[in-house]
């Protein structure tokens, strides 16, 4: 299989992946998650092709690669997505500590 038709599965894998979850909801709570499997996806069916492609089995190894990249990105992008959370919910807390009223000042 030439390098084009090894394009177009990685890009075609990738907005599978990206567009076949592009409905729920979550994607809008995990930005990450979804860009990191679809990235990883597409990266990973491109290796998986090249590499396939060496060993007589082009579009097993590029199924495999982009299951194989899917699945890491995502677990990348989640772990992100989990730091942005906890650095939300620390600036929330911090803003709240300081909008409560200190009763050990003097009120004139």
């Amino acid at each position: 299989m030439n390098r084009h038709k090894i394009l177009t599965l990685s890009i075609l894998l990738a907005a599978a992946s990206l567009f076949g979850t592009s409905g729920c909801n979550t994607i809008s709570n995990n930005p990450r998650t979804a860009g990191g499997a679809a990235l990883g996806a597409g990266a990973g069916a491109l290796v998986g092709g090249v590499v396939g492609h060496q060993t007589g089995h082009k579009w097993g190894g590029a199924l495999i690669g982009g299951a194989t990249g899917a699945a890491v990105g995502g677990v990348i992008g989640d772990q992100s997505d989990e730091q942005v959370r906890q650095r939300r919910r620390i600036e929330e807390l911090e803003r709240q500590r300081y909008q409560q009223p200190s009763y050990h000042q003097p009120r004139y």
